[in-house]
């Protein structure tokens, strides 16, 4: 289980509010690569900004989905799928799906390429979001 609480105080003079309650089950039905998981997020700001996503009414949604992750050697391969219905406020339904790969390059260095894209409902609207990113990654001992 994961839980985390934002409190921003932006100098706009708004608050926002955000968090994020996640359960990982122990069950592997699927095999012990693949984990489901639930979760609820909320968002709530106190003004409204045209700069920033800031739901006056709230945000509530539920989410579930699995993730999954896969290691030979070197080499590392990580994805995952997830849904959400509205709870309360500003929320519609919406998924994500994300994946992923990463290298070991040597004990310390690792090279990663992430992909990741979602849809939801925000107040109404229709929102959608994608990112790509190459990452190197350093362990620090």
């Amino acid at each position: 289980a994961s839980a985390r609480v934002d409190y921003f105080n932006i100098s706009d003079s708004n608050t926002l509010v955000t968090s994020d309650v996640k359960l990982i089950s122990s069950l592997r039905p699927l095999g012990n690569a693949i984990k489901p998981y639930a979760g609820i997020e909320t968002r709530k700001a106190s003004m409204s900004s045209g700069n920033y996503w800031s739901p006056t009414n709230g945000y509530g949604s539920l989410y579930g989905g699995l993730s999954g992750d896969w290691t030979v050697n070197d080499w590392s391969l990580f994805g995952s799928a997830q849904v959400g219905l509205a709870l309360y406020g500003d929320a519609g339904t919406s998924w994500s799906l994300s994946g992923g790969v990463r290298r070991w390059l040597t004990d310390n260095f690792a090279l990663s390429m992430l992909l990741w894209g979602m849809r939801s409902e925000r107040s109404g609207a229709e929102y959608r979001a994608q990112s790509a990113n190459v990452v190197l990654e350093k362990v620090w001992r």
